[in-house]
């Protein structure tokens, strides 16, 4: 997630506008691992990162928008989606995942 907010300060120090906004990340870590902020990292890179990525950068893309007609975010999958999710445990600590070859 830091990560993710350092690449975003980084994108509006070398742009004056933002017109497009690809999410495309795909991962799929088959041994449990956390980030540094203790998100399971399928989750964290998956999920996570580009909703928070489009949050530090929405307000760049809102005035290209303004200021140009238009802006566009598009975010693209994986087949992870397909996935059950465990709602109340979606870092996976109690619940062993089917597509997870191994835990802990």
């Amino acid at each position: 997630m830091k990560d993710t907010k350092e690449a975003a300060e980084s994108i509006t120090k070398v742009v004056d506008r933002l017109d497009v906004l690809i999410n495309n990340a795909g991962v799929y870590f088959p041994k449990y691992r956390e980030t540094s902020e203790g998100f399971e990292s399928t989750l964290a890179l998956n999920y996570l990162s580009p909703f928070l990525l489009t949050h530090h950068l929405i307000k760049q893309m809102e005035q290209t928008a303004f200021e140009y007609g238009e802006a566009r975010i598009i975010n693209i999958s994986s087949t992870m989606h397909k996935r059950p999710i465990n709602w109340d445990d979606l870092n996976y600590k109690e619940t062993t995942a089917s597509f997870m070859t191994s835990q802990k």
